[in-house]
């Protein structure tokens, strides 16, 4: 039986040990390293011969968080895989994770049957998704029908259309920064993107336009 190696980045020391303990029965999963942050990540996957096979990644951590871990391992790691584990559960950070390039998406919450799955199956076939995920996904994928069917000229990215979607929910740039995992000065440059996309000039107007061109539905 083949080992999986596994590495273990979250800043919050009860959580390591208890993804240790999640994991201490199993016959073919090996934690080979922990560490507290995106930094120190990088600096044990330089000096590391044996690389994991699988990183479990938190995205609230000091130094880099989840997203921009994420970006650099797909970069300059392509062949380890990421299982996100986290208590950020909305869908606007599910799709832009999954995006991202992550193979696989749990709160911390999950069970050791259900993490020892994902595990597994995101070393045999590249991602896991159990049905929480897969609901999120073909959410997802209906919007983005919606939005293709009625579109105009303009040719919004996902991101910008998860940026118009918050709006529409009156998130601040602060909120929608959280929930996205980007800096607030990104999101402010992606609403001047969507301002310019849109010919519109505050976030009234992209409302207005969301709704206008079915970006967005009245509930």
């Amino acid at each position: 039986m083949k080992t999986i190696n596994i590495g273990v980045v979250d800043d919050h020391n009860l959580i390591r040990e208890g993804i240790r303990e999640l994991l201490k029965d199993s016959n073919d999963i090996k934690i080979i390293f922990e560490v507290s942050d995106g930094v120190l990540l990088l600096r044990e996957l330089e000096k590391r011969k044996i690389k994991p096979h699988i990183l479990i990644l938190d995205l609230e951590m000091p130094g880099m968080n989840g997203f921009e871990v994420t970006k650099f391992l797909k970069a300059n790691y392509p062949e380890i895989r990421l299982i996100i584990l986290t208590m950020h559960t909305s869908e606007e950070v599910i799709i832009n994770m999954l995006k991202s390039g992550a193979s696989s998406y749990l709160d911390k919450n999950t069970s050791h049957e259900e993490l020892e799955r994902a595990i597994r199956g995101v070393h045999k076939t590249g991602y896991y998704y159990n049905e929480r995920i897969s609901t999120t996904l073909a959410r997802n994928l209906n919007k983005r029908k919606r939005y293709d069917k009625h579109s105009t000229n303009a040719e919004f990215t996902d991101l910008e259309i998860s940026v118009i979607e918050l709006v529409y929910k009156e998130m601040t740039n602060s909120q929608i920064a959280d929930i996205v995992c980007r800096s607030k000065g990104t999101i402010e440059a992606i609403k001047r993107n969507i301002f310019r996309k849109a010919g519109v000039k505050s976030s009234t107007g992209i409302v207005k336009y969301a709704i206008k061109n079915n970006i967005v539905g009245l509930d």
